[in-house]
């Protein structure tokens, strides 16, 4: 007792070698869904530590001396499928050097292949879709010395097998705390790569996520595997997040995450009355 549980989440980074000239359209952005995870586990009381490692062009060398130096419990990491040659490598070398380190991992890869990453041992516990809820009650059993093999919306290792727990429940979106933005102060991040926003501040653009899923199914998108049904928060609820941020950080640039914004005229014009109301559409982008 005494020590807080510490939880490393990582964005990695890609392969340069891979994407050659595609390289610079790879510009860094704050990583929103880690710094949602973040918040959810910093309001239970865990320390929370988001490595960009995508950011700052890190490898995983850093990332040892990371784990080394700080010494988290259990180390979580964002899965696209085209970093995961840099999350194999890491979780190969986690294994190796810190073999009481619990690994985890979530995302889109994560939710289209958690049998596969079970079975090759790249992580012990998959969190497939929305991650706030299962991260959470993972880290909890961790911190009490239990194995959460139980938790829906997750993949594991159970006496030998793969177990696949049932899908979540929905998230409730107004329950969820803002992203720790504070996290990722020590990054530079560019606020445009291609410089298609005339921004009227050097201010570090943030998210902003109003909903969740989409109302349509293309076949080139994940919204639907990631998110199984539409919600939207109230537009109060996103104003009050906006105007809490702007006054924190001085963010004056604002970009929406979601898969649509606004999802009808009534929902962006009850935002456009909302920010007018609080004369912030004179203050943010």
């Amino acid at each position: 007792y005494g020590m807080v549980m510490r939880v490393l989440l990582v964005n990695p980074s890609l392969n340069r070698k891979r994407l050659g000239s595609y390289w610079r359209f790879t510009t860094a952005v704050p990583p929103t869904g880690l710094a949602y995870l973040g918040a959810v586990l910093e309001r239970d009381g865990f320390e929370v530590r988001i490595y960009d490692q995508h950011a700052v062009y890190g490898t995983n060398d850093d990332l040892m001396e990371i784990i080394k130096e700080w010494g988290p419990k259990a180390v979580g990491f964002s899965c696209l499928t085209f970093v995961m040659e840099t999350v194999e490598d890491a979780s190969r070398r986690i294994r190796a050097k810190f073999p009481n380190v619990r690994i985890l991992a979530g995302n889109i890869h994560a939710t289209y292949f958690p049998k596969e990453m079970i079975e090759h041992d790249v992580a012990d516990f998959v969190i497939r879709e929305e991650g706030e809820e299962a991260i959470l009650q993972i880290c909890r059993a961790l911190r009490d010395d239990k194995e959460p093999t139980d938790v829906n919306g997750t993949t594991c290792r159970e006496g030998g097998k793969v177990k696949h727990n049932p899908t979540p429940a929905l998230i409730d979106l107004e329950s969820l705390p803002y992203p720790a933005w504070h996290q990722l102060g020590g990054y530079a991040y560019v606020p445009d790569p291609l410089n298609l926003a005339p921004l009227r501040s050097k201010t570090q653009p943030l998210a902003i996520q109003g909903s969740r899923g989409c109302p349509f199914a293309c076949t080139f998108c994940s919204q639907d595997t990631m998110y199984k049904r539409v919600r939207v928060r109230s537009p109060e609820s996103v104003v009050n997040e906006l105007e809490y941020v702007h006054h924190t950080y001085g963010t004056t640039v604002f970009g929406f995450i979601d898969a649509i914004f606004p999802l009808s005229p009534k929902q962006g014009h009850a935002f456009a009355d909302e920010m007018i109301r609080r004369g912030l559409h004179k203050k943010v982008v």
